[in-house]
């Protein structure tokens, strides 16, 4: 877990954005961290170009089942089937709405101001489109006052897949304009709870969010969860965003449901959704922002760092019967994620590891440690007289420095945990064994303030990590830094020299559920640029061992043979419009092998055991040899070995196989069905449940088929 220095400039013109546009014209000043913005005001304009008008559209393209129209007065699109009924329209029938196809944002270096298609483009008429190749191109020319931009948008419709995107390389904009961000579709799917009023949102209906495992915010029902902005690929959460690992999410209305997948400009994305409860327009809401350039300063002084110059794509698929549901949309987000090579396409072989980190010195002391790697070595043998014969062990603080040793510098080994000797004793030993033992390196931070990255303001980008092991052994928190994009470069030779010399089965990056900290870089590096030399560092490590990663950040997954401490939990609070639902595992499964948190770091053990059954999941435990530690190995030997012999008879085969369904049984017993027909069965409860004509026992799980 981590505790991170806030810093909202990151998301401050997106933020800013959200907010304005729910200000319904108000003037206000808003402030946040470092970007000041005063006397800001949005123009609802006519409402008849906020509105999608069937009179003045025509059909543009055809798919299967489907069409696309493009109404040329408001420069709206909508998404009909074969019946003529329009299922999702970018500009829906609302009134009082501010609803526009896009809406940027940009600084003329003074003052943010926000431009919308429907009034700064249309109300002036300033749509061009035209078709050429099964493609539709829509150019919108913007204008305010002295301020004008111009934004070039295609569409293809291919089967019941609509594309849209935008190369930036092709924006143009009035001089010394900054294009900051850009809200893709903003009401497309858009959906009022108000009884009364059109659009009205069903009970069932939800839209599907990347909240940790996954989440369903039922729009039909009253519910105290707000507004929310998820940063892709961030480990960020404070009160103006909320970290997600995937650029996606999903709306479920009726018996249809829209699969939204962000493809090109993930990694500067942000998934926005608003409640009607907490949005002045009583509108449900959810839709892709892209970050174009990080800004800060106050009004008047407004500076901008290096603008993202690729193309931005998202992936619309329209789904219907069956196949419109939380895992319908999952499915189809894992083939847009394949298609676009985010994702590998199956695993290698079915396998159920067990995972057991180990922890050596945490804070690299030469007088004690709380494992030795002779100790691993012994753990190793007990649990393979147990008949655990599938092991997966990561050595956290087994290099000099402890926990807080990274890939900045040359890797040493821990004289304390026992030196070279012992280590190879141990990695010869798992080899003959065929188990399996990787290395834990930090990868993307470091412990040293002169391998920090900077902010804008010149800001070092720290962050403090909890010791899990605190207090019985080493100080709550640990310091650390995100580095910069040219430390990647020396830590990646570091690792590889270390993997060549000693025969790890490959190497665990501890901190790759971190990949956003430092993109926002003084340097001027882009995010895109950084992201390309972490993919590029892992790639060359992968070149020369095996590669686990921590958590499921989708912009590098694709570099994993394993992942590590996937969530199987939500940011936001659980309510009764707001659940967990299994979107990630859904999404990875079959493609990779994957663990959730140690059972033993959560307050129910067993009931993370459950979870790991429910979600598809390994079984992971994080041990020491510390007799005085709360993760002393002995504590939970037992019950991970009881609960993994199991597991591995019923699950390993199972590992290339797709989730197809997932459903509440009845209260407190959840379902999760594979390819094959396959169903596990979780009682959650303290009672036994019959299914069939078989009893499911209390806090456990029944596979069937």
């Amino acid at each position: 877990m981590l505790r991170i220095k806030k810093y909202a400039s990151i998301l401050l013109a997106s933020v800013l954005s959200a907010l304005i546009i729910l200000s319904c014209g108000c003037s206000d000043i808003s402030s946040f961290g470092k970007l000041s913005v005063s006397s800001v005001k949005t123009n609802h304009g006519s409402s008849s170009f906020r509105i999608y008008d069937k009179a003045s559209s025509e059909k543009v393209l055809t798919g299967d089942g489907c069409s696309l129209y493009f109404d040329r007065k408001s420069g709206g699109i909508a998404l009909f089937d074969n019946d003529s009924t329009a299922v999702f329209s970018s500009l829906p029938d609302f009134s009082n709405s501010f609803a526009a196809a896009f809406i940027v944002c940009v600084s003329d270096g003074n003052d943010i101001h926000y431009l919308d298609t429907s009034i700064h483009s249309a109300e002036n008429k300033g749509i061009e489109f035209s078709e050429k190749d099964g493609t539709f191109n829509v150019t919108y020319n913007m204008k305010k006052g002295d301020i004008s931009l111009t934004l070039p948008v295609s569409f293809i419709l291919r089967g019941t897949v609509l594309e849209a995107s935008c190369d930036l390389s092709l924006v143009e904009k009035s001089e010394g304009l900054t294009l900051i961000s850009i809200a893709f579709l903003p009401y497309f799917g858009a959906v009022r709870y108000k009884a009364g009023e059109g659009g009205l949102s069903a009970i069932e209906d939800y839209f599907l969010l990347p909240d940790g495992a996954g989440a369903l915010m039922h729009t039909g029902v009253e519910d105290d969860n707000r507004s929310a902005v998820f940063s892709v690929y961030s480990k960020e959460y404070h009160e103006y965003s909320v970290p997600c690992s995937l650029g996606a999410y999903g709306i479920k209305r009726g018996d249809r449901a829209l699969a939204v997948t962000v493809t090109e400009g993930d990694e500067n994305s942000l998934i926005k959704v608003f409640r009607s409860n907490a949005d002045s327009e009583n509108i449900n809401r959810i839709y892709p922002e892209f970050i174009i350039t990080p800004v800060s300063g106050l009004s008047g002084n407004i500076k901008a760092a290096e603008s993202y110059k690729g193309k931005l794509a998202v992936s619309y698929e329209l789904l219907s019967g069956k196949n419109a549901s939380y895992i319908g949309i999952a499915t189809s987000v894992r083939q847009a994620l394949i298609k676009n090579s985010f994702l590998k396409d199956s695993i290698s072989e079915n396998e159920y590891p067990l995972y057991v980190r180990v922890t050596g010195s945490v804070d690299g002391s030469k007088k004690e440690a709380a494992t030795s790697f002779q100790q691993a070595e012994n753990l190793l043998n007990i649990l393979k007289s147990k008949g655990i014969n599938n092991i997966n062990m990561i050595l956290e603080g087994f290099f000099k420095k402890g926990l807080s040793a990274d890939s900045s510098s040359k890797i040493g080994i821990s004289s304390v945990c026992g030196g070279e000797a012992d280590l190879s004793a141990l990695l010869n030993f798992s080899s003959t064994q065929s188990l399996r033992v990787f290395a834990g390196i930090d990868l993307l931070t470091s412990h040293s303030a002169l391998d920090a990255s900077k902010r804008m303001s010149g800001e070092k980008t720290e962050l403090i990590r909890e010791n899990e092991l605190a207090p019985y052994i080493g100080e709550e928190s640990l310091k650390a830094y995100y580095v910069r994009p040219s430390v990647l470069s020396s830590g990646t030779r570091n690792i590889v020299s270390l993997m060549k010399k000693f025969p790890f089965t490959g190497v665990s990056i501890l901190d790759s559920s971190e990949t956003q900290g430092a993109v926002y870089d003084s340097s001027g590096d882009s995010f895109g640029k950084y992201f390309d030399e972490i993919n590029s560092s892992l790639s060359a490590v992968s070149s020369v061992s095996s590669v686990m990663l921590r958590g499921s950040s989708f912009n590098i997954v694709k570099n994993a043979d394993y992942l590590d401490c996937v969530s199987f939990s939500s940011y936001l609070p659980v309510t009764d419009a707001y659940r967990t639902v299994p979107f990630i595992p859904a999404v990875l499964h079959g493609s990779v092998i994957y663990s959730g948190e140690a059972a033993n770091t959560t307050e129910f053990s067993r009931l993370q055991l459950l979870k790991s059954a429910e979600y598809g999941a390994a079984v992971s435990y994080l041990w020491n040899f510390s007799e005085n530690s709360d993760k002393y190995y002995e504590h939970n030997l037992s019950e991970a070995v009881d609960f993994y012999l199991k597991a591995e008879k019923d699950f390993t085969f199972l590992a290339s196989k797709r989730i197809t369904d997932h459903f509440i049984y009845e209260d407190g017993v959840f379902c999760t069905e594979y390819e094959g027909g396959v169903r596990i069965f979780v009682n959650y409860n303290n009672y036994s449940v019959i299914i069939g004509d078989v009893a499911v026992m209390p806090y456990d799980y029944l596979r069937i088929g």
